[in-house]
């Protein structure tokens, strides 16, 4: 029998992948996310990033959020 062909992209770079291929990162070239996720990450004035945000301010009524730490969430 023979095994159906499958193509595969990157879904950031659209790029046809090959099975086993290999993907470097290093200080020079890093994945296009790393920028997104690490280098932009916003503190509010108390150091807390959008997770501690967000778990600090839940209630039984919904989020309460202050303008500063709406800004950091969006």
């Amino acid at each position: 029998m023979k095994e159906k062909e499958r193509i595969v992209y990157h879904i950031v770079t659209r790029n046809k992948m090959k099975v086993g291929q290999i993907m470097n990162f290093n200080k020079e070239q890093k994945n296009t996310l790393y920028h997104f996720f690490f280098e932009t990450e916003k503190r509010n004035s108390k150091g807390e990033d959008f997770t501690q945000i967000l778990s600090g301010h839940y209630t039984n009524d919904g989020i309460n959020l202050n303008k500063e730490n709406a800004d950091v969430v969006i």
